[in-house]
């Protein structure tokens, strides 16, 4: 605190200047010994300031020109920059300690790290961490084993005199059987137990691994074709009635390779028999079901197709039904075609051919009679309730009885249209296909051949064959087309055509276009005797139709003028009667105007046909 300024009183009113002077200098002087609040000078201490026990507050920063005592502690600015200095000369050493450690942490783990060598050499510098493998040949006792450098050196001669630089990586097993070595020149021939060491591998013969089978060497050396063989449709025929299915008569003849015949043979086999397989249908007999299924195989060569046949002389139509006498022809029939889809892995028969009645032509429930077979069939897994039945009149229907016995036979036609047809063999046949003049019953291999034929011709006639039935081609994906007026096949929308062979052909193609480009369209195929095309199209919910070109061959160019952007639709027929060459069927389709714009034929667009004559 500033000290009092000792001025003297004016006691009168008219004092003397001298003192109000002297006055103004105590003042003057007393304002010199104060401090200044705003740090006008003088503002220094010029003795010690005693604040008589109370604090100093909002202290910023005590700058201390020699010490500074507290608690009477005495600290002084040097003091602080020494410790200060320690500190950093405390850290600067961690950091050297941490880096030096890290070096030699560094060194210690390239040092540790194993660097293949290779065998061991002599006169060969090696450093920490190279690994070698010494050789039995270069050292007997030490050799076998890998080892590792722990002390950088040249090699000697010889490895043993060098042993203490080296630590050891892998050690050679004891020899002798038995004793655990396994070495590379025995190619795991020492192993103990081989089933057991395949179990551990993961490679259990049988349950991780396929055992050896040579058929596996076989079908490693087939082609793209064991494709189609898998693939490939397997239609069956089963054929059963008396001596005119059993029959097969000396005839030299060219099978179709895709049409197999069951080992079942009814002229000389028991009805107890049961055969184990399909052979390739003989080219030295002649039997009615083995023409008919050679049929079915020519018009279809992407099918395999397979005849049970099974016949036996003199059977009357009671040997098939149940609580027959013997032999029990159902039972044979029942067994034979179970064995026989179970060897083709299918489950289930395609068409039935009944050629029987020989022995009952003056029975009177001849009729009745059938149809509980018909009925027996019908239960079993393998036999659908659509299944087509082929029934063969007997032959010479001029023969009274034989004539009242088609008759019946055309009447369980009648009685079920749907899946039964009848195959009228008598009154087809030519002269030569009797056995002899008196013989009204059975025919010739010849007869036997036209018989198959006749049966053929009459069911495909029929629709029930699947030669005369639509196969379906259908587009799985969208294709789109740009700046492109050149007509080009679709990719999807195409099937082959065989010389000599006549179609139907149906289709319908769902596309897009932009109005600039439009859409063009065509048919392309085989030329063929008669070529009839018919098309309607339909563009933004608008139908137009063309008129069919008759006998002038296939469309082509067309056009469906959009107007503006939209879907349209073309549905066509076309008939080729019959083909003159092998060929392609196809739908093409371009822009009409070439641009950027898309021009599109959409998936689930198709093409079915039927191919016959």
């Amino acid at each position: 605190m500033a000290k009092q300024p000792n001025l003297t009183n004016i006691t009168s009113p008219y004092g003397s200047k001298d003192v109000i002077n002297t006055n103004s200098t105590e003042i003057q002087e007393a304002f010199l010994n104060t401090l200044s609040r705003d740090g006008s000078s003088p503002n220094n201490m010029q003795a010690d300031l005693d604040l008589d026990s109370n604090d100093i507050l909002n202290v910023g920063t005590l700058e201390v020109i020699d010490e500074i005592t507290l608690a009477g502690v005495t600290l002084s600015p040097l003091l602080f920059a020494a410790e200060e200095a320690n500190d950093a000369a405390a850290a600067a050493a961690a950091s050297a300690v941490i880096a030096v450690d890290a070096a030699e942490e560094a060194v210690a783990a390239q040092n540790t790290m194993l660097k293949p060598k290779g065998n061991w050499a002599p006169t060969t510098a090696y450093t920490f961490g190279d690994n070698v493998f010494v050789t039995v040949a270069q050292d007997a006792v030490n050799g076998g084993s890998s080892y590792y450098c722990v002390t950088p050196h040249t090699s000697g001669a010889t490895f043993a005199p060098d042993l203490a630089k080296w630590n050891l990586t892998s050690q050679r097993g004891a020899a002798g059987a038995g004793s655990g070595d396994m070495l590379k020149t025995e190619n795991l021939s020492g192993l103990a137990n081989y089933a057991t060491a395949r179990t551990n591998m993961g490679l259990a013969i049988g349950t991780n691994v396929h055992p050896y089978d040579a058929n596996l060497t076989t079908l490693s050396g087939l082609t793209s074709d064991i494709q189609e063989a898998l693939t490939r449709k397997k239609h069956v025929i089963f054929a059963t009635g008396q001596s005119n299915i059993a029959n097969h008569l000396a005839y030299s003849w060219t099978p179709a390779a895709n049409c197999f015949l069951w080992d079942f043979d009814g002229l000389v086999d028991a009805a107890t028999v049961v055969g184990t397989t399909f052979d390739p249908m003989p080219n030295n007999q002649m039997g009615y079901g083995y023409s008919y299924a050679n049929e079915v195989a020519r018009a279809n060569p992407d099918w395999d197709v397979y005849l049970i046949n099974i016949g036996i002389s003199a059977m009357p139509i009671s040997k098939w039904m149940t609580g027959g006498p013997t032999p029990d022809l159902y039972d044979c029939c029942k067994d034979n075609v179970e064995a026989a889809l179970t060897v083709l892995g299918v489950s289930e028969i395609n068409e039935m051919l009944w050629w029987q009645g020989e022995s009952d032509y003056t029975s009177n429930t001849y009729a009745a009679n059938f149809e509980t077979v018909h009925a027996r069939f019908k239960a079993e897994t393998w036999f659908r309730e659509a299944t087509p039945v082929a029934m063969a009149t007997l032959t010479q229907n001029g023969v009274p009885s034989v004539s009242h016995m088609n008759s019946i036979i055309k009447t369980l036609v009648q009685a079920q249209p749907a899946t039964r047809s009848l195959v009228d063999i008598g009154g087809q046949l030519s002269a030569q296909s009797w056995w002899t003049a008196t013989d009204y019953l059975h025919l010739s291999a010849v007869g036997y051949e036209e018989a198959g034929k006749i049966a053929f011709n009459t069911l495909k006639g029929n629709g029930v064959l699947s030669s005369a039935q639509w196969r379906t081609v259908n587009k799985p994906s969208t294709t789109v087309r740009t700046s492109t007026t050149t007509l080009a096949d679709d990719p999807h929308l195409t099937f082959p055509m065989k010389n000599g062979r006549s179609y139907t052909v149906r289709g319908r193609v769902f596309g897009y276009s932009e109005a600039t480009p439009d859409f063009k369209w065509g048919l392309v195929g085989p030329t063929g005797t008669t070529i009839v095309t018919f098309a309607t199209v339909m563009k933004n919910d608008t139908i137009t139709t063309l008129v069919g070109r008759g006998s002038s061959g296939y469309f082509t160019g067309e056009t469906v003028l959009q107007g503006s952007n939209g879907t349209l639709s073309i549905e066509f027929t076309a008939q080729i009667l019959p083909a003159t060459a092998d060929g392609t069927f196809a739908f093409q389709w371009s822009q009409n105007t070439s641009n950027a714009g898309p021009t599109a034929v959409w998936g689930g667009s198709y093409i079915d046909y039927i191919e016959f004559g």
